[in-house]
């Protein structure tokens, strides 16, 4: 994107207070969007960790905030809390619409293989049953695109606090 309010060009460059010298009038240009397709995600949660046993989801949230529509695999890599067990997606529902996911012990990775236009968002939910209350729950989840324009907002994390999460189900 340009500057608009000089049409894109710096009116005195050279800073002599004349903007109608020879060699004034160069066109600048500030960037204000990356272009491309460029997934943030974060990471919410609902439910009641503080007693054992208890249902808490995790909620891992991917918008493209780009300018195009994906156009190839989507991963996401959620690595669970260590007082926690993912429960199969059988125990409760599925994972999330499009998605494709699997477990092991400590990690859920899903894949996610249609367009996501700019400004949309998808989401996949993990569930987890409480093994061990701790004083906090902190979850980490990645985002992985192989065109995304943007890696720095490829990762989100969430901290709870067992008193102050949510609400049981």
């Amino acid at each position: 994107t340009t500057d608009i309010s000089t049409n894109g060009r710096d009116p005195d460059p050279n800073g002599d207070g004349n903007p109608n010298q020879p060699g004034d009038n160069v066109p600048t240009f500030l960037v204000l969007d990356t272009p491309g397709s460029d997934l943030e995600l974060t990471i919410d949660h609902f439910g009641d960790p503080s007693a054992v046993g208890n249902i808490f989801d995790s909620f891992l949230i991917v918008r493209n905030v780009g300018t195009t529509p994906t156009n190839g695999p989507i991963t996401v890599v959620y690595h669970l809390p260590p007082s926690v067990r993912v429960l199969p997606a059988a125990d409760m529902q599925p994972f999330g619409t499009g998605w494709a996911c699997r477990a092991t012990e400590r990690v859920v990775v899903c894949t996610y293989d249609r367009p996501v236009p700019p400004g949309r968002e998808i989401s996949v939910t993990v569930w987890q049953e409480i093994l061990q209350v701790v004083p906090e729950l902190t979850s980490t989840a990645s985002v992985f695109y192989a065109g995304d324009a943007n890696p720095a907002n490829d990762t989100g994390s969430d901290r709870c606090v067992p008193a102050g999460c949510g609400r049981v189900r």
